[in-house]
């Protein structure tokens, strides 16, 4: 599935109390971080320990002042605890493309072309006149601030040239267009990109340094002078903030997908109890897309603590014996057993959390019924309905998925909204989610029958 993110507006957001303007993030001579830099501890806390007490907006912080109301967000001085939301902000000065929308745009206009587009290439002639590049189909050279005045024009003929090839990156574009130029970044919390300053050497993440790109350009956009405020100048200094912002950006996600990464190291990356991992199998015949079948040994292992509560039970027996007696069925396959796992998944309580990693567009973790446990000792592999192997982007090559059993209530309702019945209806765009139209192997295998 492709997913279209919601872009964020920047300049709504912007608070201008997370103002970051020095392009120098540590002061060598005292070997501390700057004030007003991109590890701000006003803006970002303390490093190491992220900022414990402060209003909604951070404009007053510290225990010290706790319960102090603040007169600039009306909000009172509490206990926030390690604030990852925590951002600071840039001000551009001027507009480049919003870095989320640029990757639409470089679809329809290719990235090599816009690059050259936002790249300014006038020339000087021997009066010392500057020539304006034409302006024509491709746009080279025109510059950026060029570009964002004539946007509508330049897009549509590109739009009109690939002959309606990439009209839903068109309209997506279109439906953002009031925010598809902004002048204004978040900078993201310094826990998420950390650094160490040991005697006078500062260590960092390399997304620190387009963030200071970012802030040092900008300063100089402000500050220009009369005889360097020139189309050369500016449009230069846009197209490199351009660039900037789309690495950090371009950083951020690569962050997300990275196993060494904080995000999927730290909150992503931990282990996770009753779940396993299997080959997934077709289901046929009058099971729904919501339903899974589930291998008898795995069926044991997931439902294990349930299981040895039902056999003392059942059998009068304590905790001990009824794990010898779990133990026993788990070597081969007990029909006593196999009727408590049945009895089990009726529970309405019980349902698997399908995985394909890494669990990043919606439909990679899905949300399923336990219909039954199979009787075959020896099939060690679990089954599933064909319409969601788009959703999970599987096959049944020998792709193994993972399967994380919950118990609660709460987690079932929590994970609804992952059901596969619930996804035919795109919830991004409120149409039907071609995703379940037959794919390739559902096709041929149709034409098969019919022929």
């Amino acid at each position: 599935m492709t997913l279209k993110i919601t872009p964020r507006d920047f300049n709504k957001d912007y608070n201008k109390f997370f103002l970051v303007t020095n392009s120098d993030p540590a002061n060598h001579s005292t070997n501390k971080f700057n004030i007003d830099g991109v590890f701000s501890e006003k803006v970002f806390g303390k490093l190491g320990n992220g900022i414990d007490y402060c209003c909604n907006c951070g404009h007053v912080e510290g225990e010290f002042n706790l319960g102090v109301l603040c007169t600039s967000c009306n909000s009172k001085v509490e206990f926030k605890g390690l604030n990852l939301a925590r951002e600071g902000w840039i001000d551009l000065n001027l507009p480049i493309i919003h870095p989320l929308l640029f990757r639409y745009l470089k679809k329809i206009i290719s990235k090599p072309v816009l690059d050259r587009m936002i790249t300014y290439k006038a020339k000087v002639d021997k009066n010392g006149h500057i020539i304006q590049p034409e302006f024509s189909l491709p746009y080279e050279g025109i510059g950026m601030i060029s570009f964002i005045e004539n946007f509508d024009l330049i897009v549509s003929e590109f739009v009109a040239k690939k002959k309606n090839k990439n009209i839903d990156d068109y309209n997506f574009i279109e439906k953002y267009k009031d925010i598809l130029f902004i002048d204004k970044l978040p900078i993201i919390n310094a826990k998420l990109r950390p650094a160490l300053m040991i005697n006078n050497d500062l260590d960092y993440h390399e997304i620190n340094n387009h963030y200071n790109g970012l802030i040092k350009n900008s300063n100089i956009l402000k500050n220009l002078s009369e005889v360097e405020d020139t189309e050369f100048n500016i449009n230069a200094l846009l197209a490199k903030n351009q660039e900037l912002a789309n690495n950090i950006f371009d950083s951020i996600i690569a962050e997300l997908s990275n196993k060494g990464g904080y995000i999927r190291n730290n909150l992503f990356g931990n282990r996770v109890n009753f779940s396993s991992r299997l080959v997934i199998t077709p289901l046929s015949g009058e099971y729904s897309m919501d339903d899974i079948v589930l291998p008898y040994v795995a069926g044991m292992e997931l439902l294990k603590p349930s299981i040895i509560r039902k056999i003392k039970m059942l059998k009068k027996v304590n905790t001990f014996k009824a794990s010898q007696i779990w133990s026993e069925g788990l070597l081969k396959f007990d029909k006593f057993l196999h009727k408590i796992m049945s009895e089990l998944i009726k529970s309405p309580n019980i349902r698997i959390l399908l995985n394909r990693n890494p669990t990043l567009s919606l439909g990679s973790i899905l949300l399923l019924k336990i219909h039954s446990i199979k009787t075959d000792y020896t099939d060690l592999t679990s089954s599933i309905n064909n319409l969601i192997l788009p959703l999970q982007a599987a096959d049944f090559d020998g792709d193994v998925l993972n399967h994380i059993l919950i118990y609660s209530k709460e987690y079932v309702q929590l994970f609804d909204q992952f059901r596969p019945s619930q996804l035919i209806i795109d919830p991004i765009s409120s149409e039907f989610n071609t995703n379940f139209l037959p794919f390739k192997d559902i096709s041929l295998g149709l034409q098969t029958f019919i022929n």
